[in-house]
């Protein structure tokens, strides 16, 4: 009888370690089931992300982004001499262009998510139906864009661009032109680059009041002095970028005046950057409008300030 019930408590335990073992086994499994499926999960996550961010999704998804994808098309961001294109997630979609943290990476689904929901119901419902209603609510759509990077002090436009590395010594754009931004605790890039990202048609490039037309006879003048060595007595180019035409456009569309001014001003000529003065920078920049089709006004251009609130019509 005790051997019996030696025995029979031995199988016991012995059915008892199996269990444990086989309960052991299953939760295993069960783990490494859960990882895989979290690993699929993420991996599936971030792709979806990363697709409907690219240019080809927003450009052609949604009927009525597809006339903003034209106008970006024109724009520096996608076609310029250095080969860098910024793509619409880069611009519109908090810390897609740098490295987020965990906590930046959720926050940037939930955003993606808001948007995404409201440009969905915006399709269901046809807000905007035609090119001609795009046009009229490009404005307000602008707005909402400047708002969202003043609210997020530029984020996206800090992803790609470094203030401090606009610097060299050929270079004087950091002192004499982002000197007080750099210093600043906040940095507003749309306060001088407004319309970088998405460039106009050029439909009203005949319209006049940018400059006036001796100061574009003045601005001739100061070119073939300063610029024509490098960039070409007929403005095509001779070792240095064309400032005639698409090349002309793709780099200043859309931007305000100033931006140009302070290429001109602050960066030219490449063997003496700064070294042309304020009047003479002036009558260059109308002379580049007026060859690029942009028809003089009544009233001269006259300072700085006045260049920060008019834009080239493109």
């Amino acid at each position: 009888m005790a051997n019996q019930r030696q025995n029979a408590a031995a199988t016991e335990r012995d059915r008892a370690r199996n269990r444990r073992g086989g309960r052991g086994l299953l939760l295993a499994v069960a783990a490494a089931a859960f990882v895989f499926l979290g690993v699929v999960a993420v991996a599936l996550t971030n792709a979806f992300v990363n697709y409907t961010s690219t240019d080809s999704f927003c450009g052609t998804t949604c009927h009525s982004m597809t006339w903003a994808a034209k106008t970006y098309r024109r724009s520096p961001h996608f076609d310029n001499r250095v080969g860098v294109r910024a793509t619409c997630g880069d611009c519109h979609i908090p810390y897609d262009a740098n490295h987020p943290t965990p906590m930046h990476y959720i926050s940037l689904l939930l955003f993606k998510a808001d948007r995404g929901a409201k440009d969905v119901w915006g399709e269901l419902t046809k807000r905007i139906r035609t090119e001609e209603e795009w046009e009229k609510r490009r404005p307000q759509l602008a707005a909402t864009v400047e708002t969202f990077l003043k609210t997020h002090d530029s984020i996206t436009c800090r992803g790609c661009h470094t203030l401090e590395a606009f610097a060299g010594p050929r270079n004087a754009m950091r002192q004499l032109v982002h000197r007080d931004v750099i210093q600043a605790d906040t940095v507003d890039c749309l306060r001088c680059h407004a319309g970088v990202g998405h460039v106009d048609d050029g439909a009203d490039q005949a319209r006049g009041g940018w400059y006036t037309l001796r100061q574009a006879a003045n601005g001739a003048l100061a070119y073939a002095r300063t610029c024509s060595m490098c960039h070409g007595a007929e403005l095509h180019g001779a070792g240095a970028p064309a400032l005639v035409g698409q090349p002309f456009w793709q780099a200043y569309g859309g931007q305000r005046v100033s931006t140009l001014w302070s290429a001109v001003h602050t960066q030219m000529p490449m063997t003496a950057p700064g070294s042309v003065s304020v009047r003479d920078s002036i009558d260059i920049m109308a002379f580049l409008l007026q060859q690029n089709g942009v028809a003089a006004g009544e009233t001269p251009l006259d300072d700085s300030v006045d260049l920060t609130k008019v834009r080239p019509p493109h």
